[in-house]
């Protein structure tokens, strides 16, 4: 189940991350981009179900390939070229989901289960591990998230998690163990 759930994640690095050069091969390709500091080596190592392919980039004697090479910018192009070639008379056969493994339709800021509208993505989860179908917040109505706590309760956005703090307190400082949702 583990293998399966990173491979759906390297999916994602083909169909909305670093990888999307692949994309275009328009079958199921799962992959990881690389580059080394200082632009010197890059790399993009892909599969499908049926094959594999790496593609890596680099001087015998390091040195700086060029300013913003990226291995989603050089060697994805050239692994999508040849899996155009070498998939061009393939079905498109999806990665095997194992018995057991839920998809779930999670909102991709926050990783929390979506139950209609808004965007999202499927993640694989194993057994037990899935986001609840709702949460509750802390001095706040379920039905309609009005504030039912005594004091006034304000947002603190610190890099990109919000906290909740009493309003009249002043933001404290971020550590992960604080963190309720993302924004």
């Amino acid at each position: 189940m583990t293998a399966y759930q990173i491979t759906s994640i390297m999916e994602g690095v083909v169909q909305r991350g670093t990888g999307t050069a692949v994309r275009e091969v328009g079958k199921p390709i799962a992959g990881k981009t690389g580059t080394t500091n200082d632009e010197k080596d890059v790399w993009f190592i892909g599969f499908s179900p049926d094959l594999a392919v790496g593609v890596y980039l680099g001087y015998d004697k390091p040195r700086h390939l060029a300013t913003g090479a990226t291995g989603g910018h050089i060697a994805a192009p050239i692994v999508r070229d040849f899996l155009k070639v070498a998939l061009a008379d393939k079905p498109a056969v999806p990665f095997r989901v194992p018995s057991g493994i839920k998809l779930i339709r999670v909102d991709p800021k926050t990783g929390m289960r979506v139950t209609a509208g808004g965007p999202a993505i499927l993640e694989a989860f194993k057994p037990g591990t899935a986001p609840p179908d709702n949460f509750a917040v802390i001095g706040a109505d379920g039905s309609t998230g009005a504030n039912i706590s005594p004091m006034p309760i304000a947002r603190c956005a610190a890099d990109g998690w919000v906290v909740l703090i009493p309003a009249r307190g002043a933001c404290p400082a971020f550590r992960p163990n604080r963190k309720i949702w993302h924004d």
